[in-house]
């Protein structure tokens, strides 16, 4: 019917010509297609909006999809969509805006919806004409034939027009993502537009289509007023034109791009780059929807300030605003920074105000539902969990609308625990040890498949009036050995019921059901379509290619900000590969998973075991979460910690801003720019991958870098916070824009999940595991659709989690090292630090297998570190928060009636009630005369909390003196904050949410995507983890022909793990200076957590630097360490075997096949090293703050000694000051070590200008008795190092380690005489090398008083090599079978050179000795070379 409708509407005048002539024939219609009257383009505004509704497959690589809306950048980053005009020409309809861009810009502008402003589309007019009788040209006699007539009247008084809507004639600015890559060249538009008519092979519903209000009011009963059109009912008057459609096609074919390799342009397809799409053109479906700007539909815009965002963050439209003047004296700046923030938000209510235009009450206002259709594609399975998304948000909707009206809560009784289903709500949580359970009740809650009847026979009281009724047969048998999807489809018929419901899904008519049942076709069904601006949907988008887990878009009015359409989106390819990703997790970790089945040549259980035997770094000296909130920390630690910040931020003041870069010598990577230096380190087929080049053909390889390819990944040309800058900014608008991209890794809570789901027949886990994974992803982007932004500090907000946190974290405390340390000396030496890594590890694997991942959150609006640790099966404190804020003024108070310190309280020991909020800074000269005061306008909005708190608005003195400026209303924050300023443990607290969203990752230091932990150190730990387990998910090509290097780097390592580590620490400082009250912050998140959780990333970049290549490892009795000397583990003669997860591979691994084409297979941890030691070193880290405000500091800075001991034994290849140790089991035979554990060091020395408050140092003393293993080294490594200290550790004013690395040739001019009265071997030394016929001189340095362990690293190296020569010359004489003096033996012994027994034995010192001195040498080179190169004249140089 609406398709007979839509055709009267198009032909209306020839109702006209059939009047009287009942018993005539039909006539004959001579009307061409695609003819629109143009009354319906006059006098009246639309919103326009443009919807992808089918893609090729080709055109994942377009980044769009069905359900890809069109983006309006002008006043919003998302949720608008133009308002338009339109404007008929003779060859041209043109749409123009009614609206102004900049609020005021316009002295003489009309209001909206009467305002021409800037176009957004123009189509071309093919004809204007008239619907008439034709008539006989000799007679004039009327014919029963109707036509078109173009010649009787001008254009412009013709009724009727034929428009051409396949081309919008203006650039696509406003458009998908694919008209961008038109924009941009990457991709070319092609000539066959086209817009689908009658008549045509494409689907009936891709016509034009006219829709016409079916209905006369909400109350309207008729068969007629269909369910689609009457949630639009008051909005229209009965037989209106409000809203039409057509789809448009466009084709879109790859561009050229010039070659990485050739330097040639070439088709992008053809390319070598990563993301190169397939050679073919792409076909692009857009539906395009008009709906008619309603007079009659109230809704009041709310200025949402930032003091209101940062309690609720809501998407805004931002409209500049204009200063113009008013009068002579009146000063006018034009276009300002202050701009008008509409709330984008749903609009909940059919009446606003009365007819006089006063706000309504709310007990008399009626709810308009947020109504919400499924997809076609969605599964039938996945239909419940769809409702249940929906019937979470609901009730905190219910809640809030309840509570505004007056209505009596719904109140519903406490459940007990259940063990039926682990996914579902109140899922007992037992401990691992006892068995006992940590949660035996759970709160009651509104469940969405109840009837009210059937909640009142449980207990509740006041049940919402709204339930979802569920068919027979809907529920099948989950455990039957065949279950399939199929046998759910009577879900499809399930209906949301009640007269309560404000969130409302409904099922589409076309569902895999309804379509099956129609043969397969949606032909002929009426169809809730897609891009149709009458509909939101929970959008299930089956496309293949469809890279996104989760995608929201929503589209408002550009005025006011109301959400009028918004879909949430679920990619299906994306969740098929993520259910498959957890399914190998929970396989692998079940053991149904062979190391064949899932990574060839690795025992991948094994891998997950050996994990256990790696000893991370200790806690650096009291855990200061525990000691300080005991009162037990050590006051030398403290003092320790105050005194090092306290330094660093005396010397941080030189380095800040512009003035501080100028005191750096950055800008000497820049002296390497093109040298050979930078060719023979970027050589590598890993510089082509992170470039990305995917594939490099027969003939090119590494030699063949272009220069663009070297400014895009060489460290000299641009640092890596600056190629990372990219990615952040590419990162911060996928995710402003709400798209989720998957994350996996696995740890103790995927061993939770696989316990509770072990017994699970497989299609019931594989059917589960779906379901959990779109229940957490719809609900978060069901989010976004209500208006809500991103929270990115809900994993932080440490006082809003789940009760049951609260519960397992009392019942499973974390130990304290202070336990543990029984030497008493500052720290713990290896023995305490095994017990105490022993015992935390246990107590931490307790917790997550009790599941307390999956309660640390307070919003479903976070990122989570893994997929299955979202807030369990509801919306968050926060959300519930933020929706009673943003549509109903309604804020939190604790209900402190137990007199419990604001610092005591958390959600399970202190109840929380609602109190109006009110904004305040009106006018007023008494307290009356503030809305919310006594008397006041909107005083009886005011909730009893507010009367029992005396939260009510007084007239207070403006702050900038009542003199001049006179008296203002107070505002709610600032009465609130008053309460607990008076009293900390008075009766009504303020409650606190910690927020943030994408404009604020990385500036604030708990402020991250993917981040886990209740405190910083935890954070920091918990990606030490995620970097140790995701390994063999991350570094293996496991047949993925989408595994690059580069996204790896960028998307993974330094995306997602260097670069939280790094703003945990630069945030520290920057905290540090402008926040003294931060200064005495001893809680979590607090100052001396953050210190320490920055003594944690350095032990983390160092156990990156020292982690040991995996192989068989043998004592070498010449150095006493282990070394390698088997890339096999467990060959011959192995006294320890590094095996995947106790090691790692240095080195890549690539493919060749028979086209010469390489590809990757393994990447090598040699990268993870180079980027570990730039995170180090890097100055000026500013991926999240603009040039000005950084501090250039750098690790150096404020741990110098730690530095000092890392890159001391990188450049000098000195094991023992950068390796792990190796302890073995009790058990191990001399030769052999049994059960081997990799302890990694700690680095912190605390505070060594005071001997009291220095811990021992590590090498000497900490870790002395345990043996070193001796993990490899690379001289390019070794060279790496260089470059990065002595570009990035030295300033104007402290040059002193790049005095450490001086060393010359003696005789050349750049090298001097030592001084009269030096000492050779004291103050300098030398080396004369045989093989090279020079003389090597270096000097020693006097050390810091703050770095003790300070030595020239060149005076060290040259004395080394001199050493050697010696060595080197009785070895030769003891390998030949000489005789050599006693005394020369005794020198060897002395020199700590092992005095070989037998002639093999000496030979083989001499070999390995042969090969260091080598190396050494050859460095010398290298690092002269380089010094010359910076300009580093002498070791005084600058």
């Amino acid at each position: 019917m609406a398709r007979a409708r839509s055709f009267a509407v198009v032909l209306l005048t020839i109702i006209s010509f059939c009047v009287g002539c009942a018993k005539q024939q039909p006539p004959v219609d001579r009307v061409g297609t695609n003819a629109v009257a143009k009354s319906h383009f006059e006098d009246a505004s639309w919103y326009f909006g443009r919807t992808v509704i089918d893609v090729d497959y080709e055109g994942g690589r377009l980044s769009t999809f069905p359900g890809d809306a069109a983006l309006d950048f002008q006043g919003s980053d998302l949720a608008s969509m133009p308002r338009i005009r339109w404007v008929i020409e003779e060859d041209t309809l043109l749409a123009f805006r009614d609206y102004e861009l900049v609020e005021g810009a316009n002295p003489d502008a009309s209001e909206p919806g009467e305002f021409l402003g800037q176009p957004v589309a123009a189509f071309e007019v093919e004809k204007h004409f008239d619907i008439r009788r034709a008539y006989d040209d000799a007679t004039g006699e009327e014919l029963n034939v109707i036509e078109e007539n173009d010649t009787d009247r001008p254009w412009y008084e013709r009724e009727y027009m034929r428009v051409n809507w396949a081309t919008n004639l203006l650039p696509g600015y406003y458009g998908q993502t694919s008209d961008l890559f038109a924009v941009l060249g990457f991709f070319e538009r092609q000539s066959a537009d086209l817009f689908i008519q009658s008549g045509s092979d494409f689907p009936e519903s891709w016509q034009p289509r006219f829709h016409v209000m079916a209905c006369d009011g909400l109350g309207d009963e008729r068969e007629t007023c269909t369910e689609d059109e009457r949630p639009w009912a008051e909005d229209y008057s009965a037989d209106e034109l409000y809203a039409f459609d057509f789809v448009t096609q466009e084709l879109l074919a790859p561009e050229s791009v010039i070659d990485p390799l050739t330097g040639r342009e070439v088709n992008w397809c053809q390319s070598n780059f990563t993301d190169a799409p397939t050679c073919t053109t792409t076909a692009v479906y857009v539906r395009n929807s008009f709906l008619r700007v309603s007079d009659a539909r109230q809704y009041v815009a709310e200025n949402w300030v930032d003091s209101r965002f940062e309690r609720a963050g809501y998407f805004r439209l931002e409209r500049p605003t204009v200063d113009r003047s008013t009068d002579p004296t009146d000063p006018a700046y034009f276009e300002t920074d202050f701009l008008n923030y509409s709330i984008n938000r749903h609009n909940i209510w059919y009446d606003w105000y009365d007819e006089d235009g006063n706000p309504l009450p709310y007990a008399e206002r009626r709810v308009r539902p947020i109504l919400f259709y499924t997809t076609p594609e969605l599964p039938a399975h996945l239909v419940e969990t769809s409702f249940e998304v929906i019937g979470r948000w609901d009730e905190v909707f219910m809640q809030t609308v309840r509570r505004l009206q007056g209505a009596p809560p719904a109140v519903y009784p406490d459940v007990a625990c259940q063990t039926d289903d682990p996914d579902a709500y109140c899922a007992c949580v037992r401990d691992p040890d006892s068995g006992e359970t940590l949660n035996p009740t759970c709160p009651g809650r509104y469940e969405a498949f109840e009837t009210p009847a059937q909640a009142e026979a449980r207990g509740a009281r006041d049940p919402y009036d709204c339930w979802v009724d569920v068919p027979d047969g809907a529920r099948p048998d989950l455990n039957r050995a065949d279950l399939s999807d199929a046998h759910f489809d009577a879900w499809f018929g399930a209906e949301q019921l009640g007269d309560e419901c404000v969130v409302r899904l409904r099922i589409n008519s076309c569902n895999k059901a309804s379509i099956r049942d129609n043969g397969g076709t949606a032909d002929g069904l009426s169809c809730q379509e897609r891009g149709d601006s009458r509909f939101k949907f929970l959008s299930y988008v089956d496309q293949p290619g469809t890279g996104f887990l989760g995608i929201a878009t929503l589209r408002g009015d550009p005025v006011t900000g109301e959400i009028l359409v918004g879909d949430a989106n679920i990619g299906g390819p994306a969740l098929d590969s993520y259910r498959t990703t957890a399914l190998q997790m929970y396989d692998l970790v079940n053991g149904e998973l062979s190391n064949e089945e899932f990574l060839t040549g690795e025992d991948v259980r094994a891998y997950l075991e050996n994990l256990d035997r790696v000893q991370l770094p200790s806690r650096p000296r009291g855990d200061f979460s525990v000691a300080l909130k005991q009162g037990a920390a050590a006051p030398a630690d403290i003092a320790s910690i105050d005194q090092r910040m306290a330094a660093f931020a005396a010397r941080a003041q030189s380095l800040a801003g512009p003035g501080g870069r100028a005191n750096t010598f950055v800008d000497r990577r820049v002296a390497l720019q093109g040298t050979d230096a930078e060719h023979r380190l970027l050589e590598s087929f890993e510089t082509l991958m992170l470039a990305g080049v995917d594939v490099v053909p027969d003939g090119y390889g590494p030699a063949d870098l272009s220069e663009d390819t070297l400014d895009r990944v060489s460290p000299f040309r641009a640092p890596v916070h600056e190629q990372l800058r990219e990615f952040i900014e590419q990162e911060n608008t996928i995710s402003k824009h709400n798209v989720l991209m998957p994350n996996e890794f696995v740890d103790n809570s995927v061993l939770e999940f696989v316990n509770a789901h072990k017994r699970w027949p497989r299609a019931r886990l594989e059917i589960g595991l779906n379901r959990l994974l779109y229940f957490h992803t719809q609900l978060h982007e069901l989010g976004h659709c209500l208006g809500l932004r991103h929270d990115f500090g809900a994993s932080a907000d440490t006082g809003n989690y789940d009760d049951a946190y609260y519960q397992i974290n009392r019942q499973l405390p974390l130990p304290d090292p202070a336990t543990y340390d029984q030497d008493g000396t500052p720290g713990l030496n290896p023995s305490e630090q095994v017990a105490f890594e022993e015992a935390l590890d246990s107590v931490r694997a307790k917790r997550e297998l009790a599941g307390i991942d999956t309660y640390m959150d307070s919003s479903v609006m976070e990122y989570n570190a893994q997929w299955y640790g979202r807030t369990v099966s509801e919306a968050g404190r926060y959300d519930v928060a933020a929706v009673s804020f943003g549509y109903g003024d309604l804020v939190e108070l604790y209900d402190n009636q137990s007199g419990r310190d604001l610092s005591e309280i958390d959600p399970s020991n202190t109840p929380r009630v609602w109190a109006k909020y009110y904004q305040g800074g009106e006018v007023c000269t008494a307290d009356s005369d503030c809305p919310f005061g006594p008397g006041g306008a909107r005083q009886a909005e005011l909730m009893e909390a507010n009367t029992a708190a005396g939260l009510t608005q007084s007239c207070v003195p403006h702050p900038r003196g009542e003199a001049t400026h006179g008296r203002l209303c107070s505002g709610f924050d600032a009465d609130a904050l008053a309460l607990a300023a008076t009293d900390s443990a008075g009766p009504y607290l303020p409650v606190h949410y910690r927020f943030c969203s994408d404009e604020r990752v990385g500036t604030l230091g708990w402020c991250h995507r993917f981040d886990e932990g209740d405190s910083y150190r935890e954070v920091v730990r918990n990606l030490a983890e995620q970097y140790e387990r995701e390994y063999i998910f991350t570094h293996f090509r496991r047949y993925r022909s989408d595994y690059e290097i580069g996204p790896y780097i960028f998307d993974r390592l330094v995306g997602r793990h260097f670069t939280i580590l790094q703003d945990v620490f630069q945030n520290l400082l920057f905290r540090y200076q402008v926040d003294p009250a931060f200064r005495r912050d001893e809680g979590d998140f607090g100052f001396y957590d953050q210190f320490m959780a920055s003594a944690d990333v350095l032990n983390f970049y160092a156990r990156i630097l020292g982690q040991p290549d995996i192989g068989s490892y043998a004592l070498n009795p010449a150095s006493g360490n282990f070394e390698r000397f088997s890339s096999t583990p467990g060959a011959f003669g192995s006294e320890v075997d590094l095996s995947i997860g106790l090691g790692r591979y240095l080195f890549s691994t690539y493919q060749r096949g028979l086209t010469g084409i390489f590809r990757i297979e393994r990447i090598g941890s040699f990268y993870d090293k180079w980027l570990a030691m730039q995170m180090l070193t890097q100055r000026g880290w500013t991926t999240s703050f603009t040039r000005d405000v950084p501090f250039w500091t750098n690790f150096y800075d404020l741990f110098p000694i730690e530095m000092q001991q890392i890159f001391q034994g990188i450049i000098q290849d000195e094991p023992e000051s950068i390796s792990p140790r190796i302890a073995c089991d009790e058990s191990s035979p001399p030769d052999q070590c049994i059960d081997p554990r990799v302890i990694y060091m700690d680095f912190y020395r605390g505070d060594c200008s005071e001997q009291e408050t220095c811990r021992p140092d590590p090498i000497e003393e900490t870790y002395a008795d345990l043996d070193i293993l001796d993990g490899g080294s690379s001289v390019l490594l070794q060279y790496l190092a260089a470059v990065f200290a002595l570009a990035d550790f030295p300033v104007f004013f402290d040059t002193t380690f790049q005095n450490q690395l001086f060393i010359c040739v003696e005789g050349e001019g750049d090298c001097f005489v030592p001084s009269a009265g030096s000492v050779e071997g004291v103050d300098y030394v030398r080396h004369s090398s045989s093989r090279f016929g020079k003389t090597f001189l270096a000097f020693q340095i006097e050390p810091s008083i703050a770095i003790p362990n300070q030595e020239s690293i060149g005076f060290n190296m040259v004395e080394e090599a001199a050493s050697n020569a010696f060595a080197i010359s009785v070895l030769e004489q003891l390998a030949d079978g000489d005789l050599v003096p006693p005394e020369d033996l005794a020198e060897l012994s002395d020199r700590g050179y092992r005095v070989p027994l037998t002639q093999e034995d000496a030979l083989s010192d001499l070999r390995s000795l042969d090969r260091r001195q080598v190396e050494l040498e050859s460095f010398f080179f290298q690092l002269i070379d380089l010094q010359r190169q910076l300009g580093i004249a002498s070791y005084l140089g600058f």
